[in-house]
């Protein structure tokens, strides 16, 4: 009987097998194609970059340099300046620079994973204030992600900072972190996430990290649909991701401080003295106006501007 019984599991376990087997190879076979990501400035020397602390990152420049700077902080961690490319008509009036963090976006891949550390990210934007900022304190914009450097950045150095804006910032602390480190996850975004995993596998293989990268891609294009308006099409909003930088300072850096209740990014924000901005999409249902009144008393000197109709 035992026999018997131990056969029929060991011919159901096979099945299951042999169907895992042939899924796996369909979804291989069905996810064929011609991927490809663009260029870094280690790859392509006709992207504009500047050499920081020991990396090149890659960044845009428009309007007057003797207008009052915008310095624009990207996404992420490991997202680049893409969506914020929406801002450029402000050159008229401001100096506005763009740029991708250390391993993110179509800056250099070629770092170690010691210097993915968000002390470090504070530092590298320093150092682009430093450089860019033409030795007046700039204002600094920060989305999502970018708003929670940027606090961190102007609590560090917070005489270089004339203006503070975060665009929906996910969290600031530990106490704030929740929507973001236990989003809600739909059968959808599994689905998007595990076929964009297939495609990376077709990635040419010349460039070592394209397939971590267009994976990552893949995932910020579906994840978090709470973040959108209804009918939003978030798909063209990042060019290249980067995975070294988003494992590194995401998963092991503040996801991990966040979980152990350690994290703080608003240290030394009670000796900023400027006006600060927090804004909020109506429609974001994760991050949004109501997650956003949180870091209201955390945020110096801060009110809150909802923008209707938009994530």
């Amino acid at each position: 009987m035992l026999k018997r019984i131990g056969i029929v599991g060991l011919k159901c376990l096979g099945g299951i097998l042999a169907l895992g087997a042939l899924a796996f190879i369909g979804l291989y076979i069905g996810s064929c194609g011609d991927y490809r990501l663009p260029d870094t400035v280690n790859e392509n020397p006709d992207l504009t970059a500047i050499e920081l602390n020991g990396t090149r990152l890659h960044y845009k420049e428009a309007g007057s340099s003797s207008n009052p700077t915008i310095i624009l902080v990207h996404g992420g961690p490991g997202g680049d300046f893409t969506s914020l490319l929406s801002l450029e008509p402000l050159s008229d009036r401001y100096h506005l620079v763009w740029y991708d963090q250390r391993g993110s976006g179509l800056s250099a891949r070629n770092v170690s994973a010691d210097s993915l550390t968000v002390d470090q990210f504070i530092e590298d934007l320093h150092a682009i204030v430093t450089h860019f900022g033409g030795g007046r304190p700039v204002i600094l914009f920060g989305h999502s992600w970018g708003g929670m450097l940027s606090a961190a950045y102007t609590g560090r150095y917070p005489r270089t900072v004339s203006h503070l804006i975060l665009a929906e910032p996910g969290f600031l602390t530990a106490e704030t972190s929740d929507p973001v480190i236990n989003p809600d996850v739909s059968l959808g975004m599994l689905t998007g996430m595990l076929y964009s995993w297939f495609q990376s596998l077709h990635v040419d293989d010349s460039d070592e990290y394209a397939a971590g990268d267009f994976w990552l891609n893949g995932v910020m294009r579906v994840a978090n649909p709470a973040y959108y308006c209804p009918d939003a099409n978030p798909h063209n909003v990042i060019v290249r991701a980067g995975y070294e930088a988003w494992y590194n300072v995401a998963v092991k850096g503040i996801g991990n401080s966040a979980n152990d209740g350690s994290l703080n990014l608003t240290h030394g924000l009670d000796k900023f003295t400027g006006p600060s901005l927090i804004i909020a999409g109506a429609c974001n249902t994760a991050i949004g106006p109501e997650h956003q009144e949180k870091h209201l008393p955390l945020v110096p000197n801060s009110r809150l501007v909802t923008i209707a109709d938009a994530g």
